[in-house]
C-alpha cells in the first residue's frame, strides 16, 4: 500500500505542467530569464485585511544540479507559503515547495510593477531528483506579464 501512494505521488509529480494550471489560469505567467521553456505563474488576491498577497507561486521545467544525482528540470513545483505584497509592491517568502513525497524548500522574491509586469528571482533545495538527493536550482530570475481576465 505504501509503494502505491508513492508511486501516485510521482505521477502526479511528473505531470505535464498544464495539471499544474499553466493552462492560463494564473493572473501572472511567464518564465525564468533566458530559459522559455521554464514557466512561472502565480495569483494575486487580497487578505481579509485588504491587502494584497501572491499565492500559489508555481515553476516548471526549471532546471536543477545534484551532488548525488543527474542533472536534470524540475516538473512542476509550487510555494507554499502566501506573501504579502508591500507598500512598495514587493513580496517575499521562504519555505517549503509543495511536491510530496519530496521536501525541497526555498525563497520567492518579487515585485509587481505598474503596466501588468511582475519580476524576481526565486530558488529551491532539496529532494528535486528524488527521496534523499541533495539538489539546487541556483538563484533563478523570472518576469511575467500579467493575464487578460476572461
Amino acid at each position: 500500500m505504501k509503494r502505491l501512494v508513492l508511486c501516485t505521488c510521482l505521477v502526479g509529480l511528473l505531470a505535464p505542467a498544464p495539471a499544474l494550471g499553466f493552462a492560463g489560469n494564473f493572473d501572472y505567467v511567464g518564465h525564468m530569464r533566458g530559459n522559455p521553456n521554464a514557466f512561472v505563474g502565480f495569483f494575486v488576491g487580497n487578505t481579509s485585511s485588504g491587502h494584497r498577497k501572491v499565492a500559489g507561486f508555481t515553476v516548471s521545467q526549471i532546471p536543477y544540479t545534484c551532488r548525488d544525482a543527474p542533472d536534470d528540470v524540475t516538473a512542476g513545483w509550487r510555494f507554499d507559503p502566501k506573501m504579502r505584497v508591500k507598500s512598495d509592491r514587493t513580496f517575499f517568502g521562504t519555505g517549503p515547495w509543495t511536491g510530496l513525497p519530496l521536501d525541497p524548500s526555498g525563497l520567492v522574491r518579487g515585485k509587481l510593477h505598474r503596466g501588468g509586469i511582475a519580476t524576481g528571482e526565486f530558488k529551491l533545495n532539496g529532494e528535486l531528483a528524488g527521496p534523499g538527493t541533495h539538489c539546487h536550482t541556483h538563484l533563478q530570475d523570472w518576469r511575467a506579464t500579467r493575464q487578460q481576465s476572461p
